[in-house]
């Protein structure tokens, strides 16, 4: 029976697991990530994060408008990736995915929200990303 238990454990999820398998890695000291603070209001509670995100700023430029920032742990991939799967599970639709050198980004929409999410290598600091989400309340 455990044996079985084992294999259907291991089964499924596809290339990047699902978010019942992602676990929250720490973030090295070097993502300046020391000062959290709790998620703003503008961020609904259902807006995926990927496992051991810390968000540190939030603005709001303009009435209905956040900027949010933080870190996230791994590398540009792994947060693209983390956002690739989730966002559509959570209810939105996510734009076309760009890439530069040091920066993956895409637009979102949904849930009377539109936006965009942005990780950016943080320079001589390995295994995190910089984290920024621009949301828009329609």
């Amino acid at each position: 029976l455990l044996v079985c238990l084992a294999l259907v454990a291991g089964c499924g999820g596809g290339e990047d697991g699902d978010a019942a398998e992602r676990t929250a890695a720490p973030l090295p000291a070097c993502a300046g990530a020391t000062k959290e603070i709790p998620r703003p209001a503008l961020l609904p509670q259902d807006f995926p994060l990927p496992p051991g995100t810390k968000l540190t700023t939030s603005r709001t430029p303009f009435e209905g408008q956040g900027v949010i920032e933080g870190a996230v742990p791994g590398g540009l991939e792994d947060a693209a990736g983390f956002f690739g799967d989730e966002l559509e599970d959570a209810g939105y639709a996510a734009g076309r995915r760009d890439s530069e050198p040091g920066e993956v980004e895409s637009l979102f929409t949904g849930k009377s929200l539109r936006g965009g999410w942005r990780v950016n290598d943080i320079p001589n600091c390995d295994g995190a990303s910089k984290l920024t989400i621009v949301l828009i309340r329609l």
